[in-house]
């Protein structure tokens, strides 16, 4: 198997609730009901959703694959799709799933003194991509490795009118996630003229069919070369 062979079921039904909720198709409703029910039937007493064997569960490390797993992260990838699924259909049992998974992922590594779970390493300040050609005077806006994306359906401006922001001591509050406008992350920022715009992830941008953009009017954003060590091209104010 592969390290990542856990992260399979959750991605297919990250994606399923997502062309759900883009066709409204009834038999793809009726089929994840039934996906659902049998990947909830899998889980363990403990709260275990994965494929590993049980003295490898949440262990980084399993027989059968030869080196690492990323178990972790597949649990992780199990809970967005259970949750997703719960937004659209009041599934008590899906969200009661991801709630065993949270419950078992914070036993097993919250407390510890050795690095946690929740400490990966990843910086999650803004970074930002100073765009070039048909993109120039334009910028993309990071927060860790997810890209910040304007979306209609999420403000009271067109995209014409978005505000500049100023990438110079820029913050973004970050939001409770809306059930009637559902984001992976939902930032709002205070442009420069006072108003404000709310940028979600990429992944979750004109999900309803409304106007998206990643390329925003952010100033003082210096251009940052390519790099082996930064092959986005992206810097830090």
């Amino acid at each position: 198997m592969v390290p990542w062979a856990g992260e399979f079921a959750g991605k297919y039904l990250t994606s399923a609730v997502q062309i759900l909720r883009l066709t409204g198709d009834e038999s793809l409703r009726a089929y994840v009901a039934r996906f659902v029910a049998e990947l909830i039937e899998t889980q363990a007493e403990d709260g275990y959703l994965g494929p590993w064997p049980a003295t490898s569960r949440l262990t980084g490390r399993a027989p059968n694959v030869g080196g690492l797993t990323w178990d972790a992260w597949g649990h992780y990838h199990a809970m967005l799709g259970l949750l997703l699924w719960y937004e659209d259909s009041d599934d008590s049992k899906a969200l009661s799933c991801a709630g065993k998974i949270g419950d078992l992922v914070c036993s097993k590594f919250l407390g510890r003194k050795q690095r946690r779970l929740v400490d990966i390493g990843l910086d999650m300040s803004l970074h930002y991509w100073k765009g070039e050609k048909e993109c120039r005077n334009k910028v993309s806006v990071f927060r860790g490795p997810t890209l910040l994306t304007y979306d209609r359906r999420l403000n009271d401006m067109d995209p014409a009118d978005l505000p500049n922001l100023d990438a110079k001591g820029l913050k973004g509050r970050l939001l409770v996630n809306d059930k009637s406008l559902p984001t992976n992350v939902l930032l709002e920022f205070k442009g420069e003229d006072g108003r404000k715009v709310r940028l979600c992830d990429f992944g979750s941008a004109g999900e309803g069919g409304t106007p998206y953009a990643s390329w925003l009017k952010v100033d003082n954003v210096e251009k940052t070369p390519f790099s082996r060590d930064n092959p986005l091209r992206s810097g830090r104010a």
